[in-house]
């Protein structure tokens, strides 16, 4: 499938750069051979389409360089991929709808919607998802306990000496900075709006710069939750 898609892009590649290097500018040539250019709508209709084909070019182009790095050998097998057949039933009436996933243009118009509705009536398996966590468990099960606790501190000897050594100063540190920087930021997160859940970090550093005590004045002007009032 792969080898036919990079055939297909080529064959439309050709066309195009046929159309834009030949056709064109004979069909811009005659239109410009009738006079007029301002009341000329086969010179207007020729320019269009010089613009839309170089558009089209331009973007299957980029589309052939990105196929080319596809090495077909480490597409995965185990999971839904490039090139995968995906099989959905509405479990609602029984209907089964097999789908390829393909290296293709974001579907438009009705076809988007007719997705979208498919989209909505699918539901996710997570009975893989369980099976590894179930695998993972018992693989842990038959370890001898001792050995594994002796193994996972080994590991973090380098993350617990430096918390042993910094404890004190980060957690006085952490708890002054949740009452400046770290509440302003969890609040614009959970509150702000949706699509505006940052704080304003422009105006903080300008506020700051200025002396600005770290209060409710400051907050409620670097807070998308408090842009309306």
């Amino acid at each position: 499938m792969l080898e036919e898609m990079r055939q297909k892009l080529a064959d439309e590649i050709d066309r195009l750069i046929v159309e834009l290097t030949v056709t064109l500018p004979k069909a811009i040539q005659k239109a410009v051979e009738l006079g007029d250019l301002s009341e000329n709508a086969e010179y207007k209709s020729a320019l269009e389409r010089q613009q839309f084909v170089q558009a089209r070019l331009n973007h299957l182009t980029q589309r052939a360089s990105e196929l080319s790095k596809i090495d077909p050998t480490q597409i995965p097998s185990d999971r839904v991929g490039f090139g995968s057949r995906v099989t959905l039933e509405d479990t609602g009436n029984g209907e089964v709808i097999e789908y390829t996933i393909v290296f293709g243009d974001f579907r438009t118009g009705a076809d988007r919607e007719a997705a979208k509705v498919v989209l909505a009536r699918a539901t996710t398996d997570l009975s893989k998802l369980d099976e590894a966590v179930d695998a993972l468990c018992t693989k842990i099960l038959m370890l001898m306990p001792d050995c594994t606790s002796k193994t996972v501190n080994s590991l973090r000897k380098h993350k617990q000496w430096h918390w042993d050594n910094t404890s004190v100063t980060n957690r006085e540190w952490l708890g002054l900075n949740m009452m400046t920087e770290g509440k302003a930021g969890f609040r614009a997160f959970n509150e702000g709006p949706k699509g505006r859940r940052e704080v304003d970090f422009i105006k903080l550093r300008q506020l700051l710069a200025e002396g600005h005590p770290w209060d409710d004045e400051l907050l409620r002007a670097i807070s998308p939750q408090f842009a309306a009032e």
